[in-house]
Parts: C-alpha cells; structure tokens; sequence
C-alpha cells in the first residue's frame, strides 16, 4: 500500500515538472504569467510536502515493524521491557577474610542466639520473594548472596519508611529510586513494587560494582554513596579492601556495621545447619560464596 501510495505522489511531482506554464487568460480576471509561475510553484512545494512526508510515514512503520520483531525474538521476557538489555559480567570471587574480622563474629554471634530467633522472620519473608529475586538477579548476572542486602536495608519488610524517608524493602530513597526509573508520587510509589524495586536494586548494584570491583565497597556504596566510598579508596591511597578502610575508619560507622552486617546475614544462610538456624532458603546458595570467597564459616 506505501509502495503504491509513493508510485502514486512521484507520478505526481514529476507530472507537476512537466507542465506547461500556465495561461493568464485561463483564469478569470486574467492572471498574470507572474502570478501563474507562483501558483505552480506552490503546487511544486505542496507535491515536495507530500512527498517527504509519505517518506517519513514510511521510515516509522518500518521502525515499529522492527521493533515488534525484535520484542517478538525475545519472547516477550518481563525482565527486558522494563530496563533493556544489560551487559553480561561474571561475579567476581573474593578472597576477603572478612570471617576473621571481630565485628562480624559479633555480629554471628548475635544473629544466631536462641537458634536465630531474630532471623526468623526476616529470612521467612526472604523465602516469599526469592524465587522472583533470583530470577531478576539471574538477568544481571549477580551473585545471589545480594538478596541478603534487604535483611539488613528492611528485614524484608515492604512497609518500612526510614526516618530519612528511605522506602521498601531496597530503602531506595527518592532522588535515587526516579534516577533509576521508579516513579515515586503519591499516588504510586514504586520503591514499594517487589518486582521493579528488585530490578533498580539489581541495576544499581552491579554499577555499583562496575565502578569498585568490590562487591563489599558496592554494598558500602549503596549504603553510603558511591561518593562517599570513593572519597575513601582514595584517602587511603587507592586502597580498596573494606576492612582495611574500615579499620582505617575512612567510612562511616553505619556503613561498617551495615556491611558487617550483612557478611554475617551471608555466612550464616550459606551454611544454617552450622550455626544452628533454621533454614527457609531455598535458593541455590551454597557454602561457597562468591561475595565473600574462601572464608571459614565456623570458628
């Protein structure tokens, strides 16, 4: 049909080409042969109009054709439509012996008294979400001992508002969850949107490690600001072991007792039985971390 439809405005143009000027005394009143040259003239422009702007009709079906195709090639997978295609980075393993460090084994020792009753809950609404939580993290190809993060951020608590106005279980603060493409009003607030949160966290996190290739300073960096963690690796040098710059004390105390945390959280699900814990993980998270690399999980 626009094959036909450009056919038809070319015949057109090239018909209003070859004319013959036009006659005064045609026109009643008799026009000028200045006056004719005009009126062919606009006739010329208005064809050229047509014409570029059939174009241009042309050029955007051909584009919405080859973007249905390709919507069709990924068969229609939720997780590329809303944040686009990622580039693909393997998880780095650590050789942190972030065990050996005392306040994570104050920390253990806290988490897992009474056979972790004060996990029990937070690791119970873990289990709910994790299977969505995997599969997003799966996309970004993340380790998934960061499904960890919002048991420190919320106790997986999607209802949780921080005094500084932190929101859902992410604890995405405003200007950071709409740079990431939530909206945030009144009327809906998508920090508290399991699904699109968890896609934000997971996009945010592995820019986070893009930048550190640390995923202890990433999660420092989602605490404090990547701002922040920068300012310290370069106060100390370029230095970038976590512990090291905690004992250094270039990084705020809620952000080492944050991280500390949840190195805890993440030794304690990798191996429960261990520590006595009931176990509601049913990820395919195992006893070798890739966050946290070689360490002992039991003193």
């Amino acid at each position: 049909m626009h094959k036909r439809k450009i056919n038809f405005l070319l015949l057109s143009f090239f018909s209003v080409l070859s004319c013959s000027p036009i006659n005064g005394s045609d026109y009643n009143g008799g026009i000028s042969s200045v006056e004719s040259a005009a009126q062919k003239n606009k006739r010329l422009k208005l064809a050229q109009s047509r014409l570029a702007s059939s174009r241009s009709r042309l050029l955007e079906d051909a584009a919405s054709s080859l973007e249905l195709a390709n919507a069709k090639r990924s068969k229609g997978d939720r997780l590329g439509t809303i944040v686009g295609s990622p580039k693909k980075k393997g998880s780095q393993v650590l050789k942190s012996k972030a065990g050996e460090n005392g306040i994570v084994k104050q920390y253990i020792s806290q988490m897992t008294e009474n056979n972790g009753r004060d996990l029990k809950e937070p690791l119970s609404r873990k289990a709910t979400y994790l299977p969505m939580i995997e599969k997003v993290f799966d996309y970004y190809d993340l380790p998934k001992e960061l499904a960890n993060v919002p048991i420190i951020e919320s106790k997986f608590d999607n209802t949780v508002v921080s005094e500084d106005g932190a929101v859902g279980i992410w604890q995405f603060m405003r200007p950071t969850a709409e740079e990431l493409g939530l909206k945030c009003s009144h009327r809906k607030d998508e920090r508290r949107d399991i699904f699109r949160s968890t896609h934000a966290a997971a996009k945010y996190l592995k820019e986070l490690n893009d930048k550190f290739d640390d995923w202890l300073l990433s999660i420092a960096a989602y605490n404090a600001g990547p701002a922040r963690v920068q300012q310290a690796i370069e106060r100390a040098n370029g230095e970038k072991d976590f512990f090291k710059l905690a004992r250094m004390n270039l990084l705020p105390r809620e952000t080492i007792n944050h991280v500390s945390k949840f190195v805890a959280v993440t030794m304690i699900t990798n191996n429960p039985e261990a520590y006595q814990v009931a176990k509601y993980d049913t990820s395919s998270e195992n006893k070798n971390s890739t966050i946290l690399g070689d360490i002992p999980l039991v003193d």
